[in-house]
């Protein structure tokens, strides 16, 4: 009986053992994530981290410290803070002080640089749930880091003014310690000057030291017209001419002389706005976009087209330019994964070439479309169908796809 016993024991603890679909799963999702280029294999671990952070924090906490640490190999700073950016939002759900940590990796605004992620990253750790002795504690561990500009800060304030006002005088002086005034940009001198304008009629003197803080000349090149001006020239992307009142034959005329990027958002509209178009009629305007895109710079705005045009293709019913368009999109990701282009260890933009493959696979899973179906094989894309189906086995329901 015991020598039973001790069997159907070893029975139940090697049954136990054995993995679970989410982690048979995991596993092959950390397969592809390590193979993967950086940008890309740094996605995947932060999208399957978003979707672990509900039902499994502990294993979720594990591959955000994996993207962390790869994250901080990049040189690009950009790309560098949008992904630490990324990482401390799941982060703010699991372990906040863990979040706050992370942010402290980001440096800081550079001399005369738009973009400030840390000032971002600190913003986003304030939350309504925290009482005014811990906002007090985060706004010091905040401006002590260099976020000045993070909203939060002048939010702050005006709470201390509606309803500590015993305190303002005091988190004003914090905020003033606070600002950068070696290298202060146009707009850290500007919110300055407008907190001071907040706090003048309580504190009239402390509000006149600001502003003289404030006004005081940078030492930084870019002073504020300068600045301004380098705005101004920066390129936010093409637009498409005036096509208000031209027939379907004139917008095609019209399409085929502007850019690559904007002759194929120019055929997509038409083929997509126009009912009156035959099927043939549709291909034939797909298709011809199609052959136009490798000329669209390498990078998202190329998978894009890709991707829309292998979808329309494929319910237009060609399947043979589905796969032409499928293999095309197919080349496009290897440039990626095969860092052909800079996108492999950096990016442009808000959203990595990631969230690109990400919405693609996203598609082709709603509308039950296998990529051998297209003649389409990487990597990248099948770590992120992995996902789907590890978010499916958790249970977790995911809104409708509508990228396009």
């Amino acid at each position: 009986m015991k020598t039973l016993l001790g069997l159907l024991t070893l029975a139940g603890l090697t049954a136990s053992a054995q993995p679970t679909a989410k982690d048979r799963l995991l596993e092959r999702i950390e397969a592809i994530a390590v193979s993967e280029p950086p940008v890309l294999g740094i996605d995947t671990q932060i999208r399957t981290a978003a979707v672990l952070e509900s039902k499994d924090p502990d294993t979720a906490e594990r591959w955000l410290q994996a993207a962390t640490s790869r994250v901080l190999t990049l040189a690009d700073l950009h790309t560098r803070g949008e992904f630490l950016n990324a990482i401390v939002d799941q982060y703010r759900h699991l372990d906040a002080e863990a979040a706050e940590q992370v942010c402290s990796l980001l440096p800081k605004r550079a001399t005369g640089a738009k973009e400030d992620p840390l000032a971002r990253c600190f913003h986003s750790l304030f939350s309504a749930r925290r009482s005014w002795e811990e906002e007090k504690a985060l706004t010091r561990r905040a401006l002590s880091a260099g976020a000045f500009q993070a909203p939060e800060i002048r939010s702050h304030l005006e709470r201390a003014i509606r309803d500590h006002s015993e305190e303002c005088a005091a988190e004003f002086a914090v905020i003033v310690e606070g600002f950068p005034s070696a290298d202060a940009s146009p707009q850290e001198r500007r919110n300055l000057l407008e907190m001071a304008n907040l706090i003048r009629k309580l504190e009239p003197e402390l509000a006149a030291a600001a502003r003289k803080v404030a006004q005081s000349k940078p030492k930084s090149a870019l002073a504020g017209e300068d600045e301004q001006e380098l705005e101004k020239k920066q390129v936010l992307g093409e637009e498409k001419p005036p096509t208000e009142g031209l027939a379907t034959p004139e917008l095609v005329t019209l399409a085929r002389k502007q850019s690559a990027a904007v002759q194929v958002g120019m055929l997509l509209e038409i083929m997509d706005g126009d009912k009156e178009l035959s099927p043939p009629q549709r291909i034939a305007i797909a298709y011809e976009a199609l052959e136009v895109t490798p000329k669209i710079k390498a990078g998202d705005e190329r998978l894009v087209s890709q991707s829309m045009l292998a979808r329309r293709l494929y319910d237009f019913g060609d399947r043979a330019k589905a796969a032409v368009a499928a293999q095309m999109l197919a080349e496009s990701f290897e440039k990626f994964y095969n860092c052909e282009t800079a996108a492999c260890v950096a990016f442009e933009g808000d959203s990595s070439p990631g969230e690109v493959i990400n919405d693609f696979a996203e598609y082709l899973r709603e509308n039950k479309i296998q990529p051998e179906d297209l003649g389409l094989r990487h990597k990248s894309l099948e770590a992120r169908l992995l996902i789907l189906d590890l978010q499916r086995s958790l249970g977790i329901e995911k809104k409708r796809f509508s990228f396009f």
